[in-house]
Protein backbone atom coordinates (compact mmCIF):
# COMPACT_ATOMS: atom_id res chain seq x y z
CA UNK A 1 0.00 0.00 0.00
CA UNK A 2 2.55 2.31 0.77
CA UNK A 3 4.45 1.64 -2.53
CA UNK A 4 1.07 3.05 -4.47
CA UNK A 5 1.13 5.80 -2.10
CA UNK A 6 4.12 7.10 -2.84
CA UNK A 7 3.51 6.78 -6.74
CA UNK A 8 0.33 8.98 -6.16
CA UNK A 9 2.61 10.82 -4.16
CA UNK A 10 5.01 11.22 -7.28
CA UNK A 11 1.73 11.80 -9.80
CA UNK A 12 1.12 14.68 -7.47
CA UNK A 13 4.59 16.76 -7.75
CA UNK A 14 4.10 16.55 -11.52
CA UNK A 15 0.51 17.68 -11.55
CA UNK A 16 0.32 21.93 -12.43
CA UNK A 17 -2.74 22.36 -10.09
CA UNK A 18 -1.11 20.61 -7.26
CA UNK A 19 2.43 21.98 -7.98
CA UNK A 20 -0.03 25.84 -7.87
CA UNK A 21 -1.60 24.91 -4.42
CA UNK A 22 1.69 23.76 -3.40
CA UNK A 23 3.48 27.54 -4.44
CA UNK A 24 0.34 28.93 -2.50
CA UNK A 25 1.42 26.92 0.57
CA UNK A 26 4.46 28.78 1.26
CA UNK A 27 3.55 32.30 2.13
CA UNK A 28 0.30 31.49 3.48
CA UNK A 29 2.11 28.78 5.71
CA UNK A 30 4.08 31.41 7.02
CA UNK A 31 1.29 33.50 7.81
CA UNK A 32 -0.15 31.16 9.42
CA UNK A 33 3.31 30.99 11.93
CA UNK A 34 2.55 34.51 12.37
CA UNK A 35 -0.80 34.20 13.62
CA UNK A 36 -0.04 31.20 15.45
CA UNK A 37 2.14 32.77 18.15
CA UNK A 38 -0.66 35.86 18.66
CA UNK A 39 -2.68 33.40 20.40
CA UNK A 40 -2.40 32.24 23.90
CA UNK A 41 -0.79 28.70 24.58
CA UNK A 42 -4.59 26.75 24.68
CA UNK A 43 -5.44 28.42 21.46
CA UNK A 44 -2.74 27.58 19.56
CA UNK A 45 -2.34 24.08 20.52
CA UNK A 46 -6.61 23.87 19.84
CA UNK A 47 -5.50 25.06 16.01
CA UNK A 48 -2.65 23.03 15.56
CA UNK A 49 -4.63 19.87 16.82
CA UNK A 50 -7.52 21.00 14.57
CA UNK A 51 -4.98 21.08 11.50
CA UNK A 52 -3.03 18.10 12.32
CA UNK A 53 -6.41 16.27 12.11
CA UNK A 54 -7.46 17.37 9.26
CA UNK A 55 -4.10 16.36 7.59
CA UNK A 56 -4.29 12.91 9.42
CA UNK A 57 -7.98 12.44 7.98
CA UNK A 58 -6.56 13.35 4.11
CA UNK A 59 -3.91 11.23 4.56
CA UNK A 60 -6.30 7.98 6.06
CA UNK A 61 -8.11 9.24 2.96
CA UNK A 62 -5.28 8.56 0.44
CA UNK A 63 -4.39 5.10 1.96
CA UNK A 64 -8.02 3.70 1.75
CA UNK A 65 -7.55 5.05 -1.92
CA UNK A 66 -4.42 3.38 -2.14
CA UNK A 67 -5.73 -0.21 -0.71
CA UNK A 68 -7.96 -0.02 -3.38
CA UNK A 69 -7.04 1.60 -6.39
CA UNK A 70 -4.95 -0.62 -8.99
CA UNK A 71 -2.23 1.30 -10.66
CA UNK A 72 -1.18 0.16 -14.45
CA UNK A 73 2.13 -0.78 -14.01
Amino acid sequence: MRKKYWKLWDMAQEDPQYRMLLLRMGPLEREYDKVLQTLPREQMDTVCDFVSLCEEMNERILEIACEKMKFVE
